[in-house]
């Protein structure tokens, strides 16, 4: 059921082929770096009239420099890996706070509930913003499409990146490649979408933590197993404000919308997983126990957090195998299962749920168990 990739080291050789040293810049008063398809990496990249032709070389000057914002310009087809932007301050066990403190995936006494523990709203300094620009259409619109399918078309190692106003999207390989690989920390936010991607899916984080928030999506797509996002080794996800994940689609496996291995997910707000599909289990959901790695699985819903209107053939909505907390006002409804657990379907002695409001888990279809095959603590 899990993936490796290891074309992300060999996509490093990307970045060390933009390291030759620019001259020296006026930087004052500059707020971004542009980069554009028709530009030059010998430009300054500090206008729009002399940008740089790739984000590679965009990402380098930001790296070294004050200058954390970097705006994209039209389509750019490249394949880049960031690495090694901040000093790995956010890493899961600094962002969130479960039982007794620890990183929430290594909570493995008690159930505990997941929280977060600083404003997310907080400006980090070591953080570098992607962004298109705000309302672009037509050749402006950003877009970051691979240009070679035998690799990951975005892949962060312990980076500290923000994704907003811009797609990635056109990944169409054989070898099962997603189009993010995230072993840093990535935030998605307003206007970001990581849509369209077939085969590999959306998004794989390895010990690292993904952010959604502002609307961001991760949306239609579509792959074998583990699709919209996949997390593993103790990464953690957040989602809030009213980000989502829809209409990805596990063709024949597991995970439509988001699966994790020995992982975390904290939702809030309205945000929501809905319209995701699998072939087998976990049409929204699916959680795996990796105790090779001593690392559960939680999920914490709440607030108006929702899951709704995703189809498998076991756990419509979640395939459980790990722990569930739900607070406040979310939800599991309209999910459908094909044989059992339209709404949560649970397996193993290790699952444990814990709900605030009993019908918070309704209105789910599926010939046996409609919305879920366990009894509450």
């Amino acid at each position: 059921m899990k993936k490796m990739f290891f074309c992300l080291l060999g996509a490093a050789a990307l970045l060390a082929a933009c390291s030759s040293k620019p001259a020296a810049v006026d930087l004052t008063g500059l707020t971004s770096y542009y980069v554009r398809a028709d530009g030059n990496d010998k430009n300054p990249g500090t206008s729009e009239a002399a940008p740089f032709k790739t984000l590679a070389r965009a990402v380098e000057a930001a790296a070294k420099t004050s200058v954390k914002k970097i705006t994209v310009i039209g389509t750019l087809v490249e394949n880049v890996v960031i690495n090694e932007t901040d000093s790995m301050d956010n890493r899961p066990q600094k962002i969130i706070d479960a039982t007794g403190g620890q990183d929430i995936a290594k909570a493995l006494t008690g159930l505990g509930l997941a929280t977060i523990t600083w404003s997310l709203d907080e400006h980090d300094p070591d953080e570098i913003l992607i962004t298109g620009k705000p309302g672009a259409s037509g050749p402006e619109r950003a877009v970051l499409t691979p240009a070679d399918q035998n690799d990951v078309t975005l892949g962060l190692t312990y980076s500290n990146l923000r994704l907003e106003h811009i797609e990635i999207s056109g990944v169409n390989t054989t070898k099962n490649l997603p189009a993010v690989v995230v072993a840093g920390t990535l935030t998605l936010a307003k206007g970001a979408k990581i849509t369209n991607n077939t085969n590999g899916g959306g998004i794989y984080a390895i010990g690292g933590v993904v952010i959604m928030r502002d609307d961001a999506e991760v949306s239609h797509n579509q792959g074998n197993d583990n699709v919209g996002v996949y997390l593993e080794l103790g990464s953690v996800m957040v989602m809030f404000d009213t980000s989502h994940i829809t209409g990805n689609k596990a063709v024949a496996g597991n995970g439509g919308g988001l699966a994790l291995s020995g992982s975390s997910l904290i939702m809030r707000d309205n945000s929501s997983i809905t319209a995701n599909s699998a072939g087998n289990a976990g049409g929204g959901i699916i959680t795996f126990t990796d105790t090779k790695n001593g690392y559960l699985s939680q999920i914490t819903l709440y607030d108006e957090a929702a899951i709704s209107g995703n189809s498998a053939k076991l756990g419509g909505g979640i395939f459980l195998q790990d722990k569930m907390v739900m607070e406040g006002n979310a939800t599991i409804t309209g999910n459908t299962a094909t044989q059992e657990g339209g709404g949560v379907f649970g397996v193993t002695d290790n699952m444990k749920i814990s709900i605030q409001k009993l019908d918070a888990i309704q209105g789910n279809t599926a010939p046996e168990f409609p919305d879920h095959n366990f009894d509450f603590e």
